[in-house]
């Protein structure tokens, strides 16, 4: 297989162990091969079912963590690639992909919405419409540094559903990057049925429980 000169200076490498990986693989055979054989399904507060690819743990919860606070946008391929598989093999299609969004001061800090970039590629993935349906107004407490009954109380009123925004009739997929308690999903969800006809499905890379 001929290397191109960019990726001999500048090889790609698994989001999982650190291998270097070359041509069209987005992880390496044998993290590949060591992935799950079944998603992980819950179902969050409000009821609304959610599918994750991976158990947050591992290798996995460490790729997961260097994606959102190190740059490494490059690891949204395999989160994605894993998460549109199990949406289709559990879900089928959706018509519309969207995402939980960060508020403006993080997506400043951070440069991008961890998030939106996942959902955007399953969107790609799936041949469906990505759209953006949800703003963050307010920039609440990180929902991991709080307790469990902390995260209910901590999430309400914190985003709102963008105006024009239509979704009567649609199967609407929310992505996240992980599912802990399920109130941020949840939340997301109830904004986006309300006053409308709408199934809210939900999908995440990774499962916390």
């Amino acid at each position: 297989m001929t290397v191109s000169p960019l990726e001999f200076l500048f090889p790609r490498k698994c989001p999982y162990c650190g291998k270097i990986i070359i041509g069209d693989r987005l992880e390496c055979d044998i993290c590949r091969a060591g992935f799950p054989q079944k998603p992980y399904i819950r179902i969050i507060p409000g009821g609304n079912e959610c599918v994750a690819a991976f158990k947050y743990d591992g290798v996995v919860r460490d790729a997961i963590k260097i994606y959102k606070f190190y740059g490494k946008r490059e690891f949204c391929k395999s989160f994605s690639a894993a998460l549109a598989q199990v949406v289709y093999e559990y879900f089928g299609e959706p018509d519309l992909v969207t995402s939980v969004p960060l508020s403006k001061k993080r997506l400043r800090a951070r440069g991008y919405d961890q998030s939106e970039l996942i959902g955007r590629e399953v969107g790609r993935l799936l041949s469906v419409e990505y759209m953006r349906t949800l703003e963050k107004i307010i920039d609440n407490t990180e929902q991991h540094s709080l307790s469990h009954e902390e995260r209910k109380s901590n999430i309400i009123g914190v985003y709102k559903r963008l105006s024009g925004i239509r979704l009567n009739g649609k199967t609407v997929l929310i992505v996240d990057d992980i599912v802990t308690s399920g109130y941020t999903l949840s939340e997301c969800c109830r904004i986006l049925a309300e006053n409308s006809d709408v199934r809210i499905i939900c999908g995440t890379v990774a499962s916390a429980f």
